[in-house]
């Protein structure tokens, strides 16, 4: 389990993992941008802000995640991560095959593990099929409840 990695800060990422917090979805791909670093992904990615305020781009939209905030990227979706302010941090976790990446950004170097992808991939789907806020959100908290516990 990730947990038994036990770096000092564990025990204050896993209280972040539980902020409750606004809940979005990108899932329209849209024409080639033209931003410097913007990119995309060949599935479905996420971002949860844990301290300051985390800046996304797209195309034709922009997100300032609060701690707490998660923006799921659908697979094809043009984005970019904007520069970090000092003290913003984040979570991303993104799925390659057979595993999926977990890194927490915010620092000089990302900490970075590979994770089992079962658990989590069912309800980063359901937040990209949700319809409504709140099945977004319901989908946010069984996606928070399986980081926390997440083998890695």
């Amino acid at each position: 389990m990730l947990a038994t990695m036990q770096p000092a800060w564990w025990p204050r990422l896993i209280a972040l993992f539980a902020l409750p917090g606004a809940v979005q979805a990108w899932t329209d791909p849209r024409t080639w941008p033209v931003f410097h670093h913007i990119h995309l992904h060949p599935n479905p990615t996420v971002i949860l802000a844990l301290n300051g305020i985390v800046h996304v781009r797209g195309v034709d939209q922009a997100v300032a995640l609060a701690p707490g905030d998660l923006l799921v990227v659908g697979t094809g979706v043009w984005h970019e991560h904007l520069p970090l302010r000092a003290g913003a941090a984040w979570v991303g976790l993104g799925f390659l095959p057979g595993w999926a990446d977990l890194a927490l950004t915010g620092g000089e170097a990302p900490w970075l593990v590979r994770a089992d992808p079962a658990p989590l991939r069912p309800a980063v789907e359901g937040i990209l099929a949700a319809r409504s806020a709140a099945a977004r959100q319901q989908h946010a908290a069984a996606l928070r409840r399986a980081l926390a516990v997440a083998d890695g």
